[in-house]
């Protein structure tokens, strides 16, 4: 193991540790009963009714959305973390000026960001809580190819009224792998980030062309 990756192991593990003393939970019982969630799930069923929300993304629907799906690199040479500084500046940068074109493109700037999180007996739980402290109990998620411990995936969602209070978030969602989704207020679009690039699911096929264009030197060769 190198240095940079001892010491990113070591830094997951003291977040995983002061998670654990704090008492800090990815689960919940139930998720929230309320207006907001009601209209939540309601706007995203209307949007994408075949997208159940999963950990992992929702790769069988690459070609059901062949025409608005983008995939986009982090790094020129199609980097994972561990990053060095400089390569997560750019990581950041990329995401950050993908979601300023998303905005500008559906003209909606209230973002929507949903995280999937874990229960207490799986080490990664409750990442999602201290990187997004203002969240609330969506719904879960079963995984029937589970079997073993919890197959149940917590979803954690935070409104975002500023894409800039994004950027600090985004950072330790690719620091920890973490796993979630950010879309406007009329989810006009899925943003699905991490380490190695974005995957993107757009409602229109021009935004989608629009933004390929942009920055045809984000995407794969192949």
């Amino acid at each position: 193991m190198s240095a940079r990756d001892f010491l990113w192991s070591l830094r997951w593990r003291l977040s995983v540790a002061t998670r654990r003393l704090r008492g800090i939970r990815g689960d919940f019982e139930q998720g929230e009963l309320s207006a907001r969630a009601a209209a939540l799930t309601s706007r995203w069923v209307t949007r994408w009714p075949e997208f159940a929300p999963s950990p992992t993304g929702q790769t069988h629907l690459h070609s059901r959305y062949s025409g608005e799906f983008i995939r986009f690199h982090s790094l020129p040479d199609a980097g994972t973390r561990p990053f060095t500084p400089e390569e997560m500046v750019e990581a950041i940068r990329r995401h950050m000026t993908a979601l300023e074109d998303l905005v500008e493109l559906a003209g909606d700037s209230t973002l929507v960001v949903v995280a999937a999180d874990w229960g207490r007996n799986d080490l990664f739980g409750a990442w999602s809580r201290s990187v997004f402290p203002g969240s609330w109990p969506w719904l879960s998620w079963r995984d029937t190819r589970d079997e073993e411990g919890d197959p149940l995936t917590y979803f954690w969602v935070t409104p975002v009224t500023e894409l800039a209070k994004l950027k600090h978030s985004l950072e330790r969602v690719v620091e920890e792998d973490g796993q979630i989704y950010i879309t406007d207020d009329g989810m006009n679009w899925l943003y699905h980030p991490y380490d190695g690039g974005a995957d993107i699911y757009l409602t229109s096929i021009d935004d989608a062309n629009t933004l390929r264009a942009r920055h045809e030197h984000w995407r794969p060769g192949d």
